[in-house]
């Protein structure tokens, strides 16, 4: 999967999502933790992290995900998924490579605790950015 940018939410609040298999651990940009007062705690690696739902629209739905992010300096996006996300929810993009797919009914009951998949019924996601 090449890296690819997306939106999402995290508190109602409007980021921009990158994707990155290099990144072995999913980061967050410190402007982002510091305007939406996110607590930062230090693991005990010495990393600085902070705990958040970041919800990803679909045409259809969105994913809901429980995640402990790294604090990232000089991040392509508010928030970069690394492999910790991307290989537990497999996302697949649409043809324009910047909104997610709706996942396989199966693959749904399949993914990890605090992952999640909510369908939105009988309504249709749009998202107009600038």
């Amino acid at each position: 999967m090449a890296t690819l940018n997306f939106y999402g939410f995290i508190s109602k609040t409007h980021v921009t999502i990158s994707s990155n298999l290099s990144s072995l651990v999913s980061k967050i940009s410190p402007s982002i933790v510091h305007t939406l007062d996110l607590a930062a705690i230090f693991t005990e690696s010495r990393h600085l992290t902070c705990a958040t739902t970041l919800v990803i629209p679909t045409l259809s739905g969105y994913y809901s995900s429980h995640l402990d992010l790294t604090i990232g300096y000089n991040l392509l996006a508010n928030v970069v998924l690394g492999t910790d996300w991307v290989l537990p929810c497999q996302p697949a993009f649409n043809k324009d490579n910047t909104t997610l797919q709706q996942p396989h009914p199966s693959f749904v009951d399949s993914l990890p605790s605090l992952h999640n998949w909510y369908p939105v019924a009988g309504v249709s996601v749009t998202f107009s950015y600038s």
